[in-house]
């Protein structure tokens, strides 16, 4: 059963309560406030005036470039690491709309807008929200190629992997191929951050190489069947805060992976 989302607009269901910040507050103290606020991204204003948007992926793909090694994060403003020029739509824009803007900019928020002032973030997440009582399987729509990690490689190749793949996460595999954790750029962020910010260039690098990812995943992630239900996945999503849910058979192999993308894209079909 696909549920009506013919007459929902963005101003309707995005966040109204979002994280907002100054483009030269310091990303350390932004990190923090998504923390505390349990978010992944912030809208960043210059003054008054929206200017751009900074998420947890958008800090892993820069803070660990060989340029900004040099520097500790505490030291980095947000101008560093946000997205810009912003992309604002009107409130009254339909979400299966926004939905296909994101996925051909390749975004995953857009802030909507009322008389030029932004009202709400909206935002892959509240796709997930409105999809908690989908009914279709999620083996309709779910990657069935799958990127994967071992637990034993390093952050460096983690951190490799999401930057140049797209992704937000990554099951974690053991020697004898069984799926035994996942890895996601909240860990991956934290982990660089910790690093980067009390260690010199050199012994970061090193640090690094040495650490593994077994070290920094989620473990014992609840898992979905192909024939369970896309809101099933998304109610998961929410509930555990993960931007992907692994997609298990019967014996315990790995199947597939549904994730906030996937349900973007359901939305727009």
């Amino acid at each position: 059963m696909r549920l009506s989302l013919d007459f929902v607009t963005i101003g309707e269901l995005g966040t109204k309560d979002f994280l907002r910040v100054n483009k030269n507050d310091s990303i350390s103290g932004v990190i923090k406030e998504m923390s505390k606020e349990g978010v992944d991204r912030a809208l960043v204003y210059s003054d008054d005036e929206p200017e751009g948007i900074v998420t947890k992926k958008d800090i892993v793909s820069r803070v660990g470039s060989s340029r900004r090694r040099r520097i500790p994060p505490s030291s980095l403003h947000v101008s560093s690491f946000m997205s810009f020029p912003l992309l604002i739509l009107p409130e009254d824009i339909l979400i299966s709309k926004a939905a296909r803007v994101m996925l051909d900019a390749g975004i995953s928020s857009i802030p909507a807008h009322r008389d030029r002032e932004v009202i709400s973030l909206f935002s892959k997440w509240d796709i997930a929200k409105v999809l908690i009582k989908e009914a279709s399987p999620i083996e309709d729509i779910m990657s069935r190629k799958v990127v994967w990690i071992m637990e034993d490689d390093s952050l460096i190749k983690a951190r490799k992997l999401m930057v140049e793949e797209g992704l937000s996460t990554l099951p974690v595999m053991n020697a004898d191929g069984k799926v035994i954790g996942i890895v996601t750029v909240t860990e991956l962020m934290d982990a660089l951050i910790e690093i980067l910010d009390v260690l010199a260039e050199s012994g970061a690098r090193n640090a690094l190489k040495r650490i593994r990812v077994g070290e920094i995943m989620r473990p014992l992630i609840p898992s979905l069947r192909p024939d369970d239900t896309i809101g099933m996945a998304a109610a998961l999503m929410i509930e555990k805060s993960i931007r992907g849910v692994l997609v298990m058979n019967e014996e315990g192999d790995l199947e597939g992976l549904v994730t906030l993308t996937d349900l973007t894209r359901f939305v727009v079909k």
